[in-house]
């Protein structure tokens, strides 16, 4: 595999590190449990993003005085200041190997990227936000109800226009739902961003949640500028028909996970669900895969495809197509029992192709066998592939007594529809019509830690999902949980 995705990878000695591998955020590669870095000259801080399944073990910087960080489960970055280290190779050894009765290598932590700077700003920066994910994760396993730290996923909506929906919505796409939820919204410009700050400045991720598409925004370059750094990513789901020269010139370089939705292989399967654009978006795509690599492979480029009835039998030539296109990754997705669908109509005519929504959902066993299919096609050609159902089994079949999901700790969704629990979310637990006379900071506030999301956090913790979930009927983990103890095994949800 290509080490050249981990950032960084050309200053680390290569004896200490195992070839690159792939997970749901893209490309790491192990460590041994000692490894060396080189310190290219002037540069005073090392910044690290590395990933640990425990966290009980040190990282430490063996020299005089020696400098070391306490290794917290899951993925964070980790800033040393290297003021009095000689310019020489710097070794790095981590207390005890990872354990993974499966692997027999000498594993010691993931890791993602490496940066080398010179800003004590950036350093105390990178160390405020490990902080903040430390809290933050010890808040979600007790099951706390009120927070202190701050949800490291922070989710926004920047675009209320689409540029396929201005002519007729995509056939899965609830748009005319959506528009009538974001009436009275505030406008989503760079100012409004901004003063969510006390949100982004401790934020390991920004993804932006919009009904519409975000490179429309007049203002898409500057909040590029502003969200992205390169400790923190910042994601958005593009149909593709926006990726012309001056959107591209605003994502090269940046640490950016651009998603693009395609959902078929071909223009005429593609015109079933959207409109015309098929060609074009993939010779925008091939040119976009092309001059990343001379930005540091930045943005990484996911395709995204919705595995539906009509189109399950394409998902191997969709591979081979990204394969020749170039994209870094393959999500696949499943699609989810939305009720406000109802609004929009479930059942809508693309020409001589007849989209039934209902009929269109492929049941989760055989979504899991099709994932099997997928990755064996993707290993085969060599594509990263992905698929979201993954993420959505009942949590606490493997978690012991950690609540039943993680959303309403480790994320947080300020949209324009309201302040969200979840990303299946349909009801804002508070709309901005109740914002009255409070700054967003302070609405978004009283919100987060407000009663409504205390219930929530208090039944998930408590090994229950509340009402507001059951309700909630495109959640996988409730549509799986149901489905689980439905008396005959089938699909309940």
């Amino acid at each position: 595999m290509d080490r050249s995705l981990v950032p960084g990878v050309d200053t680390l000695a290569s004896d200490g590190i195992f070839p690159t591998e792939y997970d749901g955020d893209g490309a790491f590669l192990w460590t041994r449990t000692r490894f060396a870095v080189c310190p290219p000259s002037g540069q005073r801080y090392l910044a690290l993003h590395l990933g640990r399944a425990d966290s009980a073990t040190r990282l430490t910087a063996i020299h005089n005085p020696p400098l070391d960080a306490s290794i917290a489960a899951g993925w964070h970055w980790y800033s040393f200041d290297l003021e009095s280290v000689e310019r020489k190779d710097l070794e790095l050894r981590v207390d005890g190997p990872a354990p993974d009765p499966r692997d027999s290598r000498d594993l010691g932590v993931m890791l993602r990227s490496v940066i080398w700077h010179n800003s004590s700003e950036r350093h105390s920066q990178i160390e405020g936000v490990r902080a903040n994910g430390i809290l933050n994760a010890q808040e979600y396993r007790s099951g706390a109800v009120v927070m202190r730290s701050v949800p490291p996923h922070f989710n926004l909506s920047l675009e209320v226009r689409c540029n396929i929906a201005s002519a007729k919505a995509c056939v899965y796409c609830a748009w005319k739902w959506m528009k009538q939820e974001e009436i009275g919204s505030p406008t989503p410009d760079l100012s409004f961003v901004k003063s969510l700050d006390s949100y982004l400045s401790v934020a390991e991720q920004v993804n932006d949640c919009s009904y519409g598409e975000p490179p429309m925004h007049r203002e898409f370059a500057e909040i590029v500028d502003l969200i992205a750094a390169d400790e923190r990513a910042f994601s958005f789901t593009s149909n593709g028909k926006t990726l012309r020269h001056k959107v591209r010139q605003a994502l090269l370089g940046r640490n950016v996970n651009l998603y693009v939705s395609l959902d078929s292989a071909t223009s005429a399967g593609f015109a079933r669900y959207r409109d015309d654009s098929f060609d074009r978006i993939i010779a925008d795509l091939r040119i976009l895969c092309r001059e990343k690599k001379r930005h540091r492979n930045l943005p990484k480029v996911t395709l995204s495809f919705i595995v539906m009835n009509s189109n399950k039998h394409e998902l191997r030539d969709v591979l081979a197509l990204v394969h020749s296109v170039g994209v870094d990754r393959v999500k696949f997705l499943s699609l989810h029992r939305e009720d406000c669908m109802e609004v929009d109509g479930r059942i809508q005519p693309r020409g001589d192709f007849v989209f039934n929504y209902d009929q269109e959902i492929v049941p989760l066993d055989e979504l899991d066998s099709i994932g099997l299919e997928a990755q064996a096609a993707a290993d085969e050609m060599g594509v990263d592939v992905y698929c979201d159902w993954k993420d959505f089994r009942a949590h606490h079949r493997s978690a012991g007594n950690e609540p039943l999901c993680t959303e309403p700790w480790k994320s947080l969704y300020v949209l324009n529809r309201g302040i969200m629990p979840c990303c299946f979310g349909r009801k804002p637990l508070a709309r901005w019509t109740e914002q009255g006379s409070r700054s967003v900071q302070q609405f978004v506030e009283e919100t987060r830690n407000g009663p409504a999301f205390q219930e929530i956090r208090r039944s998930l913790a408590d090994g229950v999902f509340p009402a507001y979930c059951l309700s909630t009927h495109s959640c996988p983990i409730v549509r799986r949980e149901i489905s689980e103890v439905a008396p005959d095994g089938s699909d309940a949800a």
